[in-house]
């Protein structure tokens, strides 16, 4: 209640947040937030969009770094990603808009872009990751039921309501950001990259002529 409260933030934004980064930082908080996932992205949200309206970039690579950390410790990896996708994905992302202010240096803009991605890839896009969603994409285009996945799911579902709910700014940022990141991650897959291009066409109305049922 402390970060939302506007009257608290006149003189002491800075303090405040920088307490709070301290918290998801701190390793006994970690070990408390492993438990309570829902909590920590809930806190992550609030803080990530206080960090924007204060534009503080410096803040949001430390919180990427910690979301980063906790991604390595928790066994909930699904429910995490999920999570990451609901709560923190687009807030990051809006610092995407804030890169071309003048009060941002070009190299805390590269460091920024760079810890958004690394997030993305580790959190959504692991090498443990990509059998399933290699299958994901050969049943979605073959319009079989056979193979789903939740994290996938709930990354579509954020970017079809992107399209329609945001601006068109923070869209564009969303579609480059996750389409960067899967194809860093899955380079080596040429097939799952393709699609996934083909998906992401699909979200904005642009529909290539491609059989689905042929692309195996």
């Amino acid at each position: 209640e402390l970060l939302k409260s506007e009257s608290t933030f006149k003189n002491s934004e800075f303090t405040i947040l920088e307490c709070a980064v301290c918290v998801l930082e701190n390793t006994s908080f970690q070990h408390y937030f492993k438990q309570q996932l829902e909590q920590f992205f809930e806190f992550i949200s609030v803080v990530l969009n206080v960090a924007i309206n204060g534009e503080n970039v410096d803040f949001c690579v430390r919180i990427l770094q910690s979301i980063c950390v906790l991604n390595k410790q928790v066994f909930q990896k699904e429910v995490f990603s999920v999570l990451f996708i609901q709560k923190a994905l687009q807030p990051a992302i809006k610092f995407l808009e804030i890169i071309p202010s003048q009060h941002v240096a070009d190299s805390t803009a590269s460091h920024l872009k760079f810890e958004i991605f690394k997030c993305m890839q580790q959190v959504l896009f692991p090498k443990t990751r990509s059998k399933e969603i290699s299958l994901v994409f050969v049943s979605l285009f073959s319009e079989e039921s056979g193979h789903r996945s939740v994290i996938l799911e709930a990354l579509f579902e954020c970017v079809s309501s992107a399209v329609v709910n945001s601006p068109s700014d923070s869209t564009v940022h969303l579609f480059s950001s996750v389409f960067q990141a899967f194809v860093s991650s899955f380079k080596s897959d040429a097939k799952s990259v393709h699609k996934m291009f083909i998906t992401l066409c699909y979200f904005v109305g642009f529909k290539p002529k491609i059989k689905l049922s042929s692309c195996g």
